[in-house]
């Protein structure tokens, strides 16, 4: 077994456990969730917010430092890069190349000085994942059920409205995946085949996005901003990587088990500027299609050294017209390296704290107790449809907002 294997079953762990020790932190705040009233809602909002940037800063450093992966920003001027965390409530829309892309985008939340205000749209099976899915349910995550396209464009309306409404972990930062799943082989053939009878392009690079989904994203976003002064941004982001062995994507198996962490990740980010408000929802569909075309012809530039077994071509993307000029790795953008050293600190008085009650409790109280929060967190999810939806349903006692089926 490599030393790269090791290190990442360690970091499988540490995940695990911190997540863990985040959902017992929120655990106590759980009953104010019965009592009608926003300021209580925006408390636990807080609160919960505060663990998830902690939690998120501590493996963001693991990622970096323990596995050795370098993450980088490219934006066409300095100033876009130092603009990134002064940027009003923010979509952030990604190409999906690997199941672990969301992963990397923690660091992108960092630098925009968000950690506490990141939201990511996510498959409704990541829910029930004991420990981090508890904590992202206690956060506002979005969790998608693709069972019912309405009922999950009422529940992405619903969730932003909250977001805005609370503002609880400051300005958002949510991220969405329009391709809504990654980039496989079986994926493509999918996507081209829409394409096909579409009589659109076929790509190789990212697949056609779901545009619904963006258009309600971006119109919710300006619907139920709550301060005017600072108006809803949408940064384009596009995800590329140096791999461990060209042409091996990167996934949680080659990453966390097998010891082959890819190499690099390079992340251009433009924020879009100049969009009207009240366009018409045509427009932001085809906004989608454009941003996806030019993602396609980017990283086509970018991986076509790949296919004889080179390295992918940095330079594609540092002329030209489509050029992105300026680049920074992560731990040199102060809103980043202030968010992982502070986020650290955290979660180890976090950890400290934890263990003291531990000890003070005594191992068989201390079990009885864990079973009993793990329990309760279970039948919340099983039973409850999950504390995202309670939630929702809260914030419909207080202000008349869409309400989710669930």
């Amino acid at each position: 077994m490599s030393q790269l294997q090791v290190i990442g079953i360690m970091g499988c762990f540490m995940f695990w456990q911190m997540s863990l020790v985040g959902s017992c932190a929120v655990f106590p705040l759980l009953p104010l969730l019965v009592i009608p009233s926003q300021k209580v809602r925006c408390v636990f909002s807080w609160w919960s917010s505060n663990i998830q940037a902690s939690w998120l800063a501590s493996f963001l450093v693991f990622l970096r430092y323990g596995l050795g992966i370098k993450i980088f920003f490219h934006t066409r001027k300095q100033e876009c890069l130092d603009d990134l965390a002064k940027l009003g409530n923010a979509l952030v829309v990604c190409n999906h190349r690997s199941r672990i892309d969301w992963m990397f985008l923690w660091g992108l939340a960092a630098a925009m000085d968000r950690l506490r205000g990141i939201k990511i749209v996510l498959k409704d099976s990541l829910r029930k994942a004991p420990g981090a899915g508890w904590v992202m349910q206690c956060t506002g995550f979005l969790f998608m059920a693709r069972r019912s396209r309405d009922s999950d464009l009422s529940n992405l309306e619903s969730t932003i409205a909250m977001h805005c409404q609370d503002a609880a972990g400051g300005p958002l930062a949510f991220i969405l995946f329009p391709e809504g799943t990654d980039l496989s082989e079986s994926n493509i053939e999918k996507s081209n085949a829409f394409a096909t009878a579409r009589g659109l392009p076929c790509y190789t690079q990212v697949l056609h996005p779901k545009t619904a989904g963006f258009v309600t994203a971006w119109q919710s976003l300006r619907t139920f901003q709550s301060n005017q002064s600072a108006q809803p941004a949408l940064v384009d982001v596009t995800i590329a990587y140096m791999d461990h062995q060209v042409g091996e994507r990167p996934s949680e198996l080659s990453v966390f088990l097998k010891g082959r962490p890819c190499r690099e990740v390079h992340m251009f980010v433009e924020p879009i500027c100049g969009l009207p408000s009240g366009v018409p929802s045509s427009a932001v569909e085809e906004l989608c299609r454009q941003l996806f075309a030019k993602k396609e012809s980017r990283l086509a530039k970018f991986y076509a050294p790949c296919a004889s077994g080179s390295l992918p071509n940095m330079a594609a993307f540092r002329s030209g017209d489509d050029a992105f000029t300026v680049e920074a790795p992560l731990e040199a953008v102060p809103a980043a390296r202030s968010a992982m050293h502070w986020g650290c600190a955290a979660f180890g008085l976090l950890e400290a704290t934890a263990l003291f009650a531990a000890w003070e409790l005594g191992t068989s109280r201390t079990l009885v107790a864990f079973i009993a929060i793990c329990g309760v967190y279970a039948t919340l999810t099983g039973m409850g449809g999950g504390i995202d939806q309670l939630l929702l349903r809260h914030v419909a006692w207080r202000a008349s907002i869409p309400l989710a089926n669930t």
